[in-house]
């Protein structure tokens, strides 16, 4: 990038294009910031909006739009850490694991590192998490209390990765918090007077910005939950692959699907074979799975 050569684009037109969160994103998860060259492309910033701030903003929308259906929502921290749901489990324990990792990266100054681990959390959760609960979350799907234990689920970590990506992304994070705030019982439009709100507790603070990074819950930390949900993900997707080199439509249903694991864990058999199986089942639209340790077991 040069300023003779004026071999980029004004950056003004960018933002007004694209916005500034999009630009800064995008030349924070670039080269420059290991201080190695960068040929600027404006393509770049357009694939930020769309492959992240587009997908986040709609796992929010669909957040807000539930919780509007169903009218009486209080967050309640005791029925986020008491869910068995395996998803809820999952995505809180992935949750942790980023707010922990962000921590350490951040106070060795390792921001290179941070910004692609924030990019893949927010994959995971709007392409997996909301995806497999859609129903749940919009109360089709099973009772109204589990339907209240997803929502409860999905906005402790919307409000979470909200906080972190804040000093990142601080317009698109302050719209978010703005409206997560309002359904806070502690939530009022003007605190003492209208000064600065206690920086602890979100709700109380008038801004995103003056909340601390949220510290992570040991407790919730579950690493073989991760890894049984990422054996579930590269199941589906190199199923999918199978289907799509035999020209079966993902409509049409399979009678069974043979899983081979090499040195599975019982943990992870166990995930697979429990409380996973109905989502790989629903997947993979399939009537049944196998799951064999190796190779020579198929027939």
């Amino acid at each position: 990038m040069s300023k003779r050569l004026k071999n980029y684009p004004d950056p003004n037109l960018v933002i007004s294009k694209y916005g500034a969160d999009a630009l800064r994103m995008y030349l924070i998860n670039s080269p420059v910031v290991r201080a190695e060259s960068l040929k600027f492309q404006e393509k770049g910033v357009l694939g930020v909006v769309k492959e992240v701030f587009l997908p986040w903003y709609n796992a929010f929308r669909f957040f807000m739009q539930n919780v509007s259906r169903k009218g009486e929502f209080v967050p309640d921290m005791a029925k986020v850490v008491t869910s068995t749901n395996p998803t809820d489990v999952w995505i809180q324990a992935l949750t942790q694991g980023l707010i922990k990792y962000v921590h350490e990266e951040m106070s060795a100054y390792r921001l290179y590192t941070v910004m692609p681990a924030l990019v893949s959390y927010i994959n995971q959760l709007t392409n997996w998490y909301v995806r497999l609960n859609r129903d749940r979350l919009k109360g089709s799907e099973g009772s109204e209390k589990d339907t209240d234990l997803a929502l409860q689920v999905l906005y402790n970590v919307l409000l979470d990765v909200t906080q972190l990506m804040a000093p990142f992304t601080p317009f698109i994070t302050e719209f978010f918090y703005q409206h997560l705030r309002k359904l806070q019982p502690s939530y009022s439009e003007r605190v003492d007077g209208g000064g600065i709100s206690n920086p602890v507790k979100a709700g109380k603070s008038d801004s995103v910005h003056f909340l601390k990074l949220p510290m992570y819950d040991e407790s919730r930390l579950n690493e073989n939950v991760v890894h049984a949900m990422s054996t579930l993900q590269n199941v589906v997707e190199l199923a999918r692959t199978c289907r799509e080199k035999r020209n079966i439509s993902l409509r049409t249903p399979i009678k069974s699907l043979t899983i081979i694991l090499r040195n599975p864990s019982a943990h992870l058999l166990d995930q697979l074979n429990g409380p996973l199986r109905g989502y790989i089942l629903s997947e993979l639209n399939a009537w049944d799975i196998n799951i064999v340790g190796k190779e020579v077991e198929v027939s």
